[in-house]
Formats: C-alpha cells, structure tokens, sequence
C-alpha cells in the first residue's frame, strides 16, 4: 500500500512538471516561458529534493556551468542568453532526479502529458476546421511547424520509455503522430515523424525473438492493404498539401545559416555571433530558425559541440547494443528537426532530449 501511494504522489508530482515545463513553453510567449521556468526552478527545489540525488549529476551540472561560460560574454543578447543558461541548469538537475523514479512512472507522466496535448490538438483542428492548414496560427507566435515538433519531441521520449517498460517501441502513437504531422504542412516534421514510424516498425522487428508476430503482421497487413488501394492518390495529395511539393532544398534555411557564417572570426567562432547586420536581425527579426544557429550564438562552441556529439555519449554507456542504437536514432532526429526550428538547444524542451539520452544504473 505505501509503495502505492508513494509511486502515485511521485507520478503526480513528475507530471506536473512535466506539464509545467512542456506548456508553458509551447505558446511561445515570453512571460509564460519566464514563469513556467521560474516555477519549474521552485518546484525542483522544493518538491523533488527528496528524491535521492547523484553527485555523478552535481557534477554534470557544473561541467555543464563550464561549458556555458560564453554566455556570460553575451552583450549583444543582452540577459537571454544568462536566463537560457538558468533554465538549462534546471533541467538537468530536474532530469537527474526524475530518472531516479521507477521507469514506469516516468512512462505513465509522458503518456498523460502526450495525450493532453493530442486532446488539445484535436480542440485546435476541430475550431478551424473550415481552414486549409488548422495550425496557421492557432497559437499567437506559433507558426504551424511548431506543434508538430513539440509533438515529436514527446513522440521520442514517450517512444524510449516504452522500450525501457516494454521492451519494445509503441507502433500506434509515432502513427498519430505522423499524421498530425501531414495535417501540420511542414516538410522537416513530416520528414522526421516518417522516419520514426518506418523506424519503429523496423527496429520492433530486428530485436523481436520471433522476427514476426501478429500484432506486427496484422498491422504490416493493414499498411499494405491500405497502400495498395490509396496507391498515387494518397502520395500525391500528401505532396500536393503540405510543403513537400516545394521539395526538400531549404533555400530560406541555407541563407541564415550563410549570413550567420559570413565574416565570422575566431572569437566569434568560440564565444558565438551576434545577428546585427545580417538578414537574420532585419529581415527574421532575430530569429535564426535553426536551433544550433541559435546555441552557437548564445552558447559559443563548447556548448554547441557538446550537443553535436551528445548522441553518441550513449555509445560509452553499459547498454546493449540495441539499446544504443535506439537512443542515438532519436537523438539524431531531435537534432535534425531542430536544425530548420528554434525548438530546442537551448530552450526548456531540453528536458524530454536530457531526459532521453542521460545515464541511469539500471539494466538494460
């Protein structure tokens, strides 16, 4: 009974969090995003102090503190790149001690929080209806690429968690998940939520004892089925609504990515750059759209290399090597989508990517 109620108050508290965290970034409103980390910082405080915490974490919080050093050197970005640093900080310090829970209660957290947030998507797609694309603008500030990233970020840690419980990666969610994303217009996520579903069923079938198994073929069979009587019609008009007929060449992306890179010099190269001069300031209104952009110009270099290679800080881990693989596929699509969107490095999504890729004693 004790054991009952201390995983049902510690699931409480951790979906609050996550809660916190997860909506009060979304809506991309600057005081929202302050208070939801103002309160995050207290309530990983107070709250979530008594779980036993690490030093091998206290550690990585100052080595992290190091890294970041360059923000401190920031003038130009004036205190935000100070309040990222803050954030970052929480974090990981708040993902630290979550894992130290029972996988299956940070499971459950991520279940209620991704099914909250498919009820709320719903809501969105239900009040404009009669629109073309219901996500343009369905949140002030938020354009319609934005809520199919937020979706796959949880797609990925929901998707790691479950095979940490179940041994296997879920098949329906990455599917809702990707049709949120056809639904969404944008080509990056449409792209990445493809890539998780065709991996997902393939990854579930290389590590399965039995290769095959009818749950795998009944939902192998249904896919088929319904290629082969959609056929054309169903690839041309995904092409024809969203954003892929403009094909896969990100000519806006590339000349960001070309004016932060113009004249940029060695202490530029280590502290990061600013945007003034460049069409990143007057014409994106200091907006990069691209989130390693953005950490290298308020992180500088050690910060923006540390999450270059983050996805293989697994590989040195004591896992299988199934394990390893799973991890650095989703790490590497998170980074991927965060290449064309600010969304994460660093924000406070941060969580659901620490959360997936830290180490924890347990065997798997």
């Amino acid at each position: 009974i004790m054991n009952y109620y201390f995983d049902n108050k510690n699931l409480m508290l951790i979906t609050s969090y996550i809660f916190i965290i997860f909506y009060s970034f979304i809506f991309q409103i600057p005081a929202l995003i302050a208070l939801g980390t103002f309160i995050a910082g207290l309530f990983s405080f107070f709250y979530l102090n008594k779980i036993s915490f690490s030093s091998n974490y206290l550690a990585l919080s100052i080595i992290t503190f190091f890294i970041c050093i360059p923000a401190f050197f920031k003038l130009f970005h004036g205190w935000t790149p100070l309040f990222y640093l803050f954030s970052t900080l929480i974090t990981i310090v708040s993902v630290s001690k979550i894992l130290t829970n029972p996988d299956r209660i940070i499971l459950k957290a991520i279940r209620i929080i991704y099914s909250s947030f498919i009820l709320f998507i719903i809501y969105l797609i239900i009040i404009n209806r009669n629109q073309i694309h219901p996500f343009e603008e369905a949140m002030p500030g938020t354009s319609t690429n934005g809520i199919p990233s937020y979706l796959i970020i949880l797609q990925s840690s929901l998707s790691i968690f479950n095979y940490r419980v179940n041994n296997k990666l879920p098949y329906f969610s990455p599917l809702i998940t990707f049709i949120v994303c056809i639904i969404g217009i944008g080509r990056s996520s449409l792209v990445i939520s493809f890539l998780i579903l065709i991996g997902t069923f393939y990854f579930n079938f290389i590590t399965s004892r039995n290769k095959i198994n009818s749950k795998s073929l009944l939902i192998s069979f249904v896919i088929i089925i319904g290629i082969y009587f959609l056929g054309l019609e169903v690839y041309e008009n995904i092409f024809r609504i969203t954003k892929l007929s403009a094909g896969f060449e990100l000519y806006h992306r590339s000349k960001l990515l070309n004016a932060y890179l113009n004249n940029m010099n060695f202490i530029d190269l280590i502290i990061g750059k600013d945007y003034s001069g460049s069409i990143i300031e007057f014409v994106y209104y200091n907006n990069p759209h691209n989130s390693l952009i953005r950490a290298h110009s308020y992180m500088g270099l050690p910060y923006f290399l540390t999450i270059i290679l983050s996805p293989f800080i697994i590989i040195f881990q004591n896992y299988n090597y199934k394990y390893k693989i799973m991890i650095t596929f989703f790490s590497l699509a998170l980074i991927a989508r965060s290449f064309t969107d600010p969304i994460l490095f660093p924000t406070l999504l941060d969580f659901f990517y620490f959360l997936n890729i830290f180490p924890r004693q347990i065997n798997i």
